[in-house]
């Protein structure tokens, strides 16, 4: 079987976190970033979320290309990041 690699990003209020793992639950990166999620509380909020994506996928030693499923789970969704 073909291994797949998923991102699950936690938009919280204060910080932003991202897992990286492969299909066997190998951990790949996992950050956490000062900013968070929701705009109503912080104005930088789609620069934070974009910019914790970057740094995991930089940790992960992968390109952004290579995540086949990306999650995302916040109380409230504000907006939707596209990585290119």
């Amino acid at each position: 079987m073909e291994t797949k690699i998923i991102m699950g990003i936690d938009g919280g209020g204060t910080y932003t976190r991202v897992l990286i793992q492969d299909s066997s639950g190998n951990t790949l990166s996992h950050i956490k970033h000062q900013g968070g999620a929701s705009y109503h509380k912080n104005p930088n909020a789609i620069n934070d979320v974009h910019t914790a994506i970057l740094k995991a996928v930089k940790e992960a030693n992968i390109s952004i290309d290579a995540i086949d499923v990306a999650v995302f789970a916040n109380h409230l969704i504000d907006f939707i990041v596209i990585v290119t």
